[in-house]
């Protein structure tokens, strides 16, 4: 009999709202399937899609995930559409013309610092702005948690117009189909080094468990044979 020491990663979703983040695991909204977990944040943590305070940001997240017992997995993040700026480059301009109405739309957004894309797909050309103060601080928090992150996906860019539109064996599935809309490559932290999972995955303490039971039955089994040898021979 093999006993693995590891449990395997589960791969889960965390929605990111404009004042709250739900963590989704596999199988939601399917009968029996785990319910969401939702943190909302106050003005005084997030406000205007940008934190407030990134102390009690962190301390929030911290008292969820321990209070919620989520355990370090894979994340995949989904942006809703109210944390980030979408514009859509009118189709009838182009060269200069086109440039200095994207720029004109990034002249207008108001974080400190940001991160941009212009996305072309299917004919049409979008210009996406994230935070980036706030999804640095993020992705930093879930790195020290144990925390790998494989995408950072905006909601318009992948179909999700809400919630309940979230398919999340879909959008792992698709992770690849959805690699030029994944921001997490504009942001110096991508991937916690597998070396670094393997040490800190939760452990599987089932096969423990039944270790334990096992070696306690030896136990007991060697006492009793010791016992009636014990009479027998007195």
């Amino acid at each position: 009999m093999i006993f693995k020491g590891r449990a395997k990663r589960q791969k889960n979703l965390l929605y990111v709202n404009r004042d709250s983040f739900t963590f989704l695991q596999r199988g939601l909204f399917q009968k029996n399937a785990p319910k969401p977990i939702v943190l909302t944040l106050g003005e005084d943590v997030m406000k205007d899609m940008e934190i407030v305070s990134g102390e009690k940001f962190v301390q929030a997240l911290s008292y969820w995930l321990d209070n919620s017992k989520i355990a370090p997995c894979d994340l995949v993040i989904v942006l809703s559409s109210d944390v980030y700026f979408e514009y859509a480059v009118q189709s009838l301009t182009q060269g200069k013309e086109e440039d200095d109405q994207i720029k004109m739309f990034l002249d207008a957004i108001p974080f400190e610092q940001s991160v941009s894309r212009v996305i072309v797909d299917d004919s049409a050309k979008r210009v996406v702005v994230l935070s980036r103060d706030c999804y640095d601080l993020l992705l930093e928090f879930l790195e020290k948690r144990y925390m790998r992150v494989l995408a950072l996906l905006p909601a318009s860019l992948v179909g999700i117009k809400a919630l309940e539109d979230i398919k999340i064996d879909q959008i792992i599935k698709n992770l690849d189909d959805y690699k030029k809309f994944n921001f997490l490559s504009d942001f110096e932290r991508r991937f916690v080094p597998e070396s670094f999972i393997s040490r800190n995955a939760p452990k599987n303490t089932r096969n423990l468990k039944i270790m334990i039971v096992l070696f306690s039955t030896l136990i007991l089994i060697l006492g009793v044979v010791l016992y009636l040898n014990y009479f027998r021979n007195a």
